[in-house]
């Protein structure tokens, strides 16, 4: 989720890529943790989805039509156990 958007718009913009990658990645057999990572802008999640793609994980992006059809969120598959590593190269969401 980008961070140059006003902290509601931040957790819209989460849910909102959530709720899309479990319309695309329906195939969720337990219940997986939901980590949210924020990057700077939209050319920070570009670069975040390039590295994501180069790594083999499956994304779902999601572009928000009030404001250009900008990317604002991405959601990747369920990763679980040394899978999730691969997250560790983003940073948490901080508190408001």
């Amino acid at each position: 989720m980008r961070k140059d958007l006003s902290v509601p718009q931040q957790a819209v913009q989460a849910g909102h890529a959530l709720i899309e990658s479990t319309k695309t990645f329906n195939k969720i057999n337990e219940h997986p943790s939901v980590i949210i990572c924020s990057v700077k802008n939209e050319k920070k999640l570009q670069d975040a989805i390039t590295f994501l793609y180069d790594n083999n994980v499956k994304i779902s992006v999601f572009k928000e039509p009030d404001i250009g059809n900008q990317m604002t969120a991405l959601a990747t598959e369920p990763l679980y156990g040394v899978n999730r590593k691969i997250m560790n190269k983003f940073q948490l969401m901080r508190g408001c």
